[in-house]
């Protein structure tokens, strides 16, 4: 009974906790995320207009290139994983190889 009331003491105070705020960054004329700090830096809020972001050479890549480039990279590391050896650690081959190290 003790532990779950500790248990549930301690969640309780996890729950209450606020959260952590990270500082602010603002765009510069060019549309780059800077620091608000940085020379340059227009306002907080301040967002570059979808006119001249569309002419801007370091537009941001859209959303649905930004999913296949996650998507091929999810891809690419399952197909990594699929490609090791099978090791279970039971065999000395598997901690050794082939060679007389002991």
């Amino acid at each position: 009974m003790r532990q779950w009331i500790a248990i549930l003491a301690v969640l309780a105070l996890w729950a209450a906790m606020p959260s952590a705020q990270g500082a602010p960054v603002c765009q510069n004329r060019s549309g780059v995320w800077v620091r608000c700090e940085a020379k340059d830096a227009m306002p907080v809020g301040w967002k570059l207009p979808e006119a001249e972001r569309a002419l801007h050479p370091m537009a941001p890549p859209t959303d649905q290139r930004r999913a296949m480039e996650t998507i091929l990279l999810i891809v690419l590391f399952l197909a990594l994983i699929a490609m090791l050896p099978e090791f279970d650690g039971r065999a000395d081959t598997d901690w050794h190889g082939n060679d007389d190290r002991s």
